[in-house]
């Protein structure tokens, strides 16, 4: 397992390429609405709408807490060698010139 330095450095350069992220699809998502309106929710349907809680919720609770608080996550920790943890870091780094 790498030390807590590099560890810590993982957790860095994930929440920055969460933020990254974040950042490019809420800049587009609010153009969007913008230049083509707001869809209302009761139009995309209760399925989906349902969907999106059961799914995104979790989703976005275990991502925050592992940018906050790791302990709290070490439950679902998963001993990757560091080339493919790096390789995680690049690919994801990447992507967000995509999202744009």
């Amino acid at each position: 397992m790498d030390t807590f330095a590099s560890e810590a450095g993982y957790r860095i350069a994930f929440v920055l390429i969460l933020l990254g992220s974040m950042t490019a699809s809420a800049t587009y998502r609010l153009r969007a609405r913008r230049e083509a309106g707001v869809i209302p929710r009761r139009d995309e349907g209760a399925g989906l709408i349902l969907a999106r809680l059961l799914l995104g919720l979790p989703l976005a609770a275990a991502l925050l807490a592992y940018a906050i608080r790791p302990d709290w996550m070490a439950w679902a920790q998963l001993d990757l060698p560091t080339w493919l943890r790096v390789s995680g870091i690049v690919i994801g780094a990447s992507l967000i010139p995509a999202l744009v």
